[in-house]
């Protein structure tokens, strides 16, 4: 039974529409940030500006990922962005699974983080007064690595509408290119 991988970068829909699709495909749903973050334990915000937790939190990505070589039966996981970018994690899935890249304009994703203040981790730096707004610093990070992401993707889904509209698009993917026998109606 195949895997669903949902690559992209920070904000583009990968949990949102995996979790959705998961449900409608009646599979297990995993999302790897979660997993590793469950693994690092109680972090604190300043920890995540520290270097060697950065390289911890890559591994413990990774590590989850090479587990899912070893799960039985189908399900959708939604990836850390940075998987994709590592050729051993995409040689993996692309082993034992399909990875579909979910792609979001930059400009719809700041939009969006903007009408959210509330959901961001914003951080200001008192001697300096900078704000560092991580929601924000993550999608213009890896806003470079978009062509990357559409390069190792076996599909690719256009997500800059509304929710509802990128799970459609995502269950016509997987009924078109017949990567799941079961997919129920929308109700």
């Amino acid at each position: 039974m195949k895997k669903y991988f949902l690559i992209g970068i920070p904000y583009s829909g990968k949990s949102t529409l995996g979790r959705r699709i998961a449900d409608r495909l009646q599979i297990p749903f995993f999302d790897i940030d979660i997993i590793a973050e469950s693994r690092m334990g109680e972090v604190r915000l300043r920890d995540t500006l520290n270097p060697r937790f950065a390289m911890r939190f890559r591994d413990e990505q990774i590590k989850a990922t090479l587990e899912f070589a070893h799960h039985s039966g189908s399900a959708v996981i939604a990836t850390g962005a940075e998987i994709a970018l590592i050729p051993e994690c995409v040689e993996l899935m692309k082993n034992i699974g399909h990875i579909i890249h979910i792609k979001r304009d930059v400009e719809v994703i700041l939009a969006e983080l903007r009408e959210t203040v509330d959901s961001r981790l914003v951080m200001k730096e008192i001697n300096s007064g900078t704000i560092l707004d991580f929601g924000k610093e993550s999608v213009m990070s890896f806003s470079e690595d978009i062509p990357h992401y559409g390069a190792v993707a076996d599909f690719c889904i256009d997500n800059n509408r509304s929710e509802d509209e990128g799970v459609e698009k995502l269950v016509l993917l997987i009924q078109r290119h017949t990567l799941s026998p079961t997919v129920r109606d929308s109700e």
